[in-house]
């Protein structure tokens, strides 16, 4: 008798796990092996933001040539340049002003009058000039704006000239009359405004005395308290607003 090989014997085990494997690939149950996905070349819109975050575009600032009064456009912070047209060498300094000060100051940046600064004597010349302190002497000619803070004090109108006057907030400004195209009142403001651009008097400001120009807005929150010489009648008021005044129309 020839013994069977060892590999000729199937037990039922065997049968019955093959038998399962044959109906799982039939039924198509079974479950695949998973193949990873390729990750894309590219990078997606989500990761580009997120490496690149936001861009800050650069202060673009307006300036006015001192020389021959050409206005221009700078972006960023920049310290010196020269005029396109008249090609004069401009400087851009901001400068503040403490304690006594009796020279001349000529630039087409800021000057800041410190609450401690007394101006005594001299030409200051900016394209905007901030006052805290005290103008007892000298000139301030501002190409943009002449802004008053806290308690700044001009005894005299004419050391001021500008295209615009500021009123800040806590300021007070008494004078008998005062000549400039713009006018904004965030403080109080008492004299007689002759404006060739706009009056406004903004939330919290008030504006007392009389008023001569073309172009007067009052916020909500302002007061007025003023005799109205208007060109055209082009006023606008917050219908909330019950400010006192007498308008006066003029051809």
């Amino acid at each position: 008798m020839v013994p069977r090989r060892k590999s000729d014997i199937v037990d039922g085990y065997s049968v019955y796990k093959a038998a399962q494997r044959a109906e799982e690939h039939d039924s198509g149950s079974s479950n695949p092996i998973p193949v990873p996905e390729k990750k894309s070349a590219e990078p997606s819109e989500d990761a580009i933001g997120k490496r690149i975050g936001r861009t800050v575009m650069p202060t673009r600032h307006h300036y006015t040539c001192y020389e021959c009064g050409f206005e221009f456009h700078l972006t960023g912070a920049v310290h010196k340049t020269y005029c396109a047209k008249c090609r004069a060498h401009l400087t851009l300094e901001n400068i503040s002003v403490s304690g006594s000060w009796q020279k001349d100051i000529i630039t087409a940046g800021t000057v800041h009058i410190k609450k401690d600064g007394v101006i005594l004597g001299g030409k200051i010349q900016a394209n905007q000039i901030i006052v805290e302190g005290v103008v007892e002497g000298g000139s301030l000619s501002a190409f943009a704006w002449l802004e008053l803070r806290g308690k700044a004090a001009i005894y005299d109108e004419k050391r001021m000239k500008s295209a615009g006057l500021r009123i800040g907030t806590d300021a007070t400004l008494i004078l008998p009359e005062l000549h400039f195209h713009n006018i904004e009142v965030v403080g109080v403001l008492r004299t007689r405004v002759v404006a060739s651009g706009c009056v406004h008097v903004r939330s919290g400001g008030l504006l007392e005395g009389e008023v001569c120009g073309q172009h007067l807005a009052v916020d909500d929150g302002g007061g007025l308290r003023a005799k109205l010489h208007v060109i055209g009648e082009r006023l606008a008021f917050d219908e909330d607003d019950d400010d006192e005044f007498e308008l006066v129309r003029t051809a």
